[in-house]
C-alpha cells in the first residue's frame, strides 16, 4: 500500500464533546512532559530537565521534542474511573519509521474486565497498534486486522495518529491523519485500567523498548469516542488553549533559552540540539 498522500486527506467532523481533551501534553520544549489540564509535571523528564528539541508542528507555533530512539517520556495517568471510551492521540514526524510512538500501561495488570495496554508503534514504515485486556479468555485487539492494511506513514512528515477505543460501540479505531481501520467487536466492552504511565517514544513492558527517532508533540487523551479531525486536534493542542503553563520561574528560563536557540536557526535548518546551555535545578535560580 502507498504512503499516505497529504493533500488527500478528508476530514471527519469531531463532535463538541470531543474538543477538549481529558489530558494534555504539548511535549514542547517549553513544557517537556508537563500536562497541561491538570498541571501535572512529568515523571521523566520533569521541568527541571533539558531534553533535545527541535523545529515543531508549523501549525502549533511551538518547537517539539525529539527522540533519538534511546531517550523517552513518562507521564502519569492518575485513577481516573470515568474513563471508559479513551483516545491517544499525537503528532509524530519519524525519522525512519520505526519505534514506539506511545505505549500506555496500566499499574494494575491483574484485575480483569479492563484494558490494560494500549500503544501504537512503526515498524519499517508501517503503523501497527494493540489494546490488551486482563480478562481470560479475551485476545488482544491488533490492527491492522487479518486481511487489512498495511497501513505506512511518510519519513519526515508530520502525521497525526490516534488509537480509539469506543466503550459503548464496542469499537476499535486507527486514524493516520485520516480513518484507516474500524473494527467492530460486539463483546469488546472494557474501559481503561487507571492509574498508569503513558511512555511517548518507547515500549513498556512487556513489549520492548524499540525507541522512536524523530518528533513527538501536540499528545492528548480524549474520554469521548468521535471522529478525529486533524485540523481540530492541532486546534485543540495550539498554546494558546493550553488551560495552565509550567511555573512563570521556569517558564521565563525557559524562554530565554528558545529565545536564543530560534535565533541560531536558519529557517529551513532541521536542527535538533539542548536547549539548555546549563545544566540547572528550579531551587537554584530563586531570583528568576
Amino acid at each position: 500500500m502507498e504512503p499516505i498522500k497529504k493533500e488527500k486527506v478528508a476530514f471527519c467532523q469531531l463532535t463538541d464533546a470531543a474538543t477538549v481533551p481529558k489530558y494534555l501534553w504539548p511535549l514542547s520544549g517549553q513544557t517537556n512532559g508537563f500536562e497541561v489540564v491538570h498541571s501535572q509535571d512529568g515523571i521523566s523528564p520533569n521541568l527541571t530537565d533539558c531534553p533535545p528539541v527541535g523545529p515543531g508542528h508549523p501549525t502549533l507555533g511551538y518547537t517539539s521534542l525529539y527522540f533519538d530512539g534511546t531517550q523517552y517520556v513518562d507521564v502519569a495517568i492518575p485513577s481516573d474511573p470515568t474513563i471508559k471510551d479513551s483516545v491517544f492521540t499525537a503528532f509524530i514526524k519519524s525519522d525512519n519509521g520505526n519505534g514506539f510512538i506511545f505505549h500506555y500501561r496500566a499499574d494494575d495488570q491483574n484485575t480483569g474486565d479492563f484494558i490494560n495496554n494500549m500503544y501504537v508503534q512503526l515498524t519499517s514504515g508501517n503503523v501497527f497498534a494493540k489494546m490488551d485486556v486482563t480478562t481470560s479468555g479475551v485476545t488482544s485487539k491488533d490492527i491492522p486486522r487479518s486481511g487489512q492494511g498495511p497501513y505506512s506513514i511518510v519519513t519526515d512528515q508530520w502525521t497525526m495518529i490516534a488509537f480509539l477505543n469506543n466503550f459503548n460501540a464496542s469499537v476499535v479505531s486507527l486514524y493516520i491523519d485520516v480513518l484507516r481501520e474500524n473494527s467492530s467487536y460486539p463483546t469488546y466492552k472494557f474501559p481503561l485500567q487507571t492509574p498508569g504511565v503513558l511512555r511517548f517514544g518507547g515500549g513498556q513492558s512487556p513489549a520492548p523498548l524499540y525507541g522512536f527517532t524523530g518528533f513527538i508533540t501536540g499528545a492528548a487523551l480524549y474520554n469521548t469516542a468521535s471522529d478525529m479531525n486533524v485540523m481540530d486536534l492541532l486546534q485543540n493542542v495550539n498554546s494558546n488553549k493550553w488551560p495552565s503553563t509550567p511555573p512563570d520561574r521556569f517558564v521565563r528560563l525557559r524562554e530565554i533559552r528558545l529565545r536564543n536557540f530560534q535565533k541560531s536557526e536558519t529557517k529551513d535548518e532541521l536542527h535538533v540540539r539542548n536547549i539548555c546551555t546549563l545544566p540547572f535545578k528550579l531551587q537554584e535560580n530563586p531570583s528568576n
